[in-house]
């Protein structure tokens, strides 16, 4: 549950603070750092975080047809993702608390830690991070669980329009993940720097989002690649 005290409305722009040592605003509730860090996440989607809801975040991003993957990994991984995430973070002293990470490159990144923007150093956030973080995305429809040879499904018929805009085949849009599918998929993943084991769960699809959207997604990277 949250306290009482004010969270940034949806108009307000957070205070840029020049400092490069991460840590959390004294004069903010630590309680409050999960609400401000879904907030800020929320915005980017462009939409609203209703701090006064009985619903846990996850839950009112489904109402948006949105998602949560919990995931656990190293800053390789959010590099991957390329979308904006919610981390888990340890102060000095040895409290934990959640901060939204916006902006990602080789030399600095961008967090909305309670309601102010900090660029720190990857030194700096690596030893602070817990490893944990969580990503808002736009699952594909009748989305369950990973999909893999043999199945089928609303998901697998999604999966090859997707793929279709990604490697420019023409599919049949069956809906059965047949084994030339599955090449398609070793091969995706091959390219994208992941895994090439033909399986596809959230992170798989997290990167066809990507890749399909058209610019409608936000970015975390904010370097081109080579």
């Amino acid at each position: 549950q949250m306290t009482s005290a004010p969270l940034t409305t949806a108009s307000a722009m957070p205070t840029v603070l020049s400092t490069t040592t991460l840590k959390w605003p004294s004069n903010v509730p630590l309680a409050d750092s999960e609400a401000f860090a879904f907030q800020s996440l929320f915005k980017l989607y462009g939409i609203t975080f209703n701090t006064q809801s009985n619903e846990v975040p996850c839950q009112q991003a489904a109402t948006k047809g949105l998602r949560c993957y919990m995931g656990r990994g190293g800053l390789s991984d959010l590099f991957l993702i390329d979308q904006p995430v919610l981390m888990r973070l340890s102060s000095a002293d040895g409290k934990a608390y959640s901060a939204a990470l916006t902006a990602l490159n080789h030399q600095v990144a961008t967090l909305v830690v309670g309601g102010t923007v900090q660029r720190v150093s990857l030194s700096d956030l690596a030893n602070a991070w817990l490893g944990q973080f969580v990503v808002i995305w736009n699952a594909p429809p009748s989305f369950k669980s990973e999909l893999r040879l043999n199945q089928r499904g609303a998901t697998v018929a999604w999966m090859r329009h997707a793929m279709e805009a990604v490697d420019g085949v023409r599919d049949n849009g069956s809906d059965v993940f047949d084994a030339a599918l599955e090449r398609r998929v070793r091969a995706f993943q091959l390219i994208e720097g992941m895994q090439p084991d033909g399986l596809v769960g959230s992170r798989t699809l997290i990167r066809l989002n990507l890749r399909t959207s058209k610019g409608n997604l936000p970015h975390l990277v904010t370097e081109k690649k080579g």
